[in-house]
């Protein structure tokens, strides 16, 4: 039975691919790699998007989950999941008129959303769970609940950003 779920999904994709690729749609679109082309259109430092878009969870998992031992299977598979995503958007780009929407990086914008979640899941439970003394210990805590909440501020006033265009609501 499994495998047929297993067929019935590679034929869906295959069918999604050609409909999107080998049906000449007008737009002359393919699929090419590009390495980081597209993702350099977007940001002009990469690895500064990187840092700034996951501070959070870079600092959670270098910072506490390595001093206390707190991996897991689910942090394994946000960061394989991740990493499908990264070398996703990183190496594939679409062609013609197409090619600067980045398509291929709602892969990694799940993949983000997954290897925060996790990070925050475990941080809670971390605050939680553990008995954490010393002055040093509480405040690499404190560190954490600060950069969590400056992440969270600037994302609300990202999305309120985008929302308000001249004055109005959308």
């Amino acid at each position: 039975m499994r495998i047929l779920i297993f067929v019935y999904t590679l034929m869906l994709l295959c069918m999604q691919y050609a409909a999107a690729f080998l049906v000449d749609s007008g737009e002359g679109g393919s699929v090419e790699f590009a390495w980081f082309a597209v993702w350099k259109s977007w940001s002009p430092d990469i690895k500064v998007s990187f840092v700034i878009s996951l501070l959070f969870p870079i600092y959670y998992y270098v910072v506490l989950a390595s001093r206390y031992k707190t991996f897991g299977m689910d942090d394994v598979f946000a960061g394989c999941i991740f990493l499908c995503g990264v070398l996703e958007y990183g190496m594939l780009a679409e062609t013609g008129e197409r090619r600067y929407h980045g398509n291929f990086a709602w892969g990694l914008q799940l993949a983000v959303f997954l290897v925060w979640f996790v990070s925050v899941k475990k941080f809670c439970r971390f605050n939680r769970d553990y008995n954490v003394d010393g002055k040093w210990e509480r405040r690499k805590v404190l560190a954490g609940w600060i950069i969590l909440l400056m992440q969270g501020f600037s994302g609300i006033y990202y999305i309120a950003q985008l929302l308000c265009i001249e004055g109005k609501w959308y």
